[in-house]
């Protein structure tokens, strides 16, 4: 077996963990894949991507998607031929290494619900156990549920470098208000805007930004992040709207999978999303790390 860990997937790995993906989400009846990439990591040379190879053939994958300084969230695939060989073991024990050795404190895991129902002996004896206070749903656009576009006034636009700093703002007085929530909005905002595979976009309401959204576009599946809408023009179904235009313009543009995830608590938001013509996938759950059981 040889683990290979690296800062940025080459074309070939990327190829090899799509692949090991698609295996693994057929196999369990699992629809979450890990971002592949480190363009929102603070540390661009930290080591995101760790694999295991049995000759030519991918059969291990950890992603690791460290937007702080010091939280990094962890996501684990093994090919479910090798499973319970210590794949998983091993491919933990480098990642988490390389995460102290950078001074990471926070270390969360990810999974399916649905893949921990059905393995309920793995987690304790991985020694974790599910975090029932935080889980996120993963949601796909369907176009027979997508609503009638009512409102004209309502426009989405590409967000350009002249847009940023009003959109990071937004960002963060939607999510939060500190100086903290502001630099990380800004990165955010930064990066998408320059960003080959992310569609940004600004909301506009009567010729007034008052939203902004993001789209990945990557070659399985495109991925809507990012949904804010400033507080002072929330209610009035914005988001709503905003969501059903670009659900419908990336529809145009590919014919992948259109998905998203949202908190949940954030029963409004997933409301918006439903409202947009989105139907949940899946429950992606947090792992807290206990003692494994021998």
């Amino acid at each position: 077996m040889e683990y290979v860990q690296t800062a940025v997937m080459s074309a070939q790995q990327l190829a090899d963990v799509r692949e090991l993906i698609t295996e693994i989400q057929v196999f369990d009846g699992t629809a979450d894949t890990p971002y592949l990439f480190n363009n929102y990591n603070v540390d661009k040379a930290l080591p995101a991507f760790f694999l295991a190879y049995d000759g030519d053939i991918a059969v291990g994958f950890l992603s690791i998607y460290a937007d702080s300084v010091d939280e990094a969230g962890i996501a684990v695939l093994v090919k479910p031929a090798y499973r319970r060989r210590g794949i998983f073991t091993e491919l933990q024990r480098q990642a988490e290494l390389v995460l102290v050795l950078n001074n990471y404190t926070e270390i969360t895991y990810q999974s399916e619900r649905k893949f921990i129902d059905e393995n309920p002996t793995l987690l304790p004896k991985l020694g974790f156990a599910v975090d029932e206070d935080n889980s996120e749903y993963l949601l796909e656009f369907d176009m027979t549920r997508a609503p009638l576009l009512t409102n004209p006034a309502v426009t989405v636009e590409l967000a350009n470098a002249a847009d940023v700093e009003r959109l990071a703002t937004i960002t963060m007085h939607a999510f939060g208000s500190e100086e903290s929530d502001y630099e990380s909005s800004m990165a955010y905002a930064q990066e998408n805007v320059v960003s080959t595979t992310v569609r940004y976009y600004k909301i506009m309401a009567q010729n007034t930004i008052v939203g902004t959204v993001a789209v990945d576009v990557d070659p399985t599946m495109n991925y809507i992040f990012g949904l804010a809408i400033d507080p002072a023009y929330q209610g009035h179904g914005y988001g709503t709207q905003a969501v059903a235009l670009i659900a419908k313009e990336i529809n145009a543009l590919n014919d992948l999978p259109l998905k998203l995830s949202v908190e949940a608590e954030n029963e409004v938001a997933k409301h918006v999303y439903e409202k947009s013509g989105f139907v949940t996938l899946a429950e992606v759950v947090y792992l807290d790390y206990v003692a494994p059981k021998e």
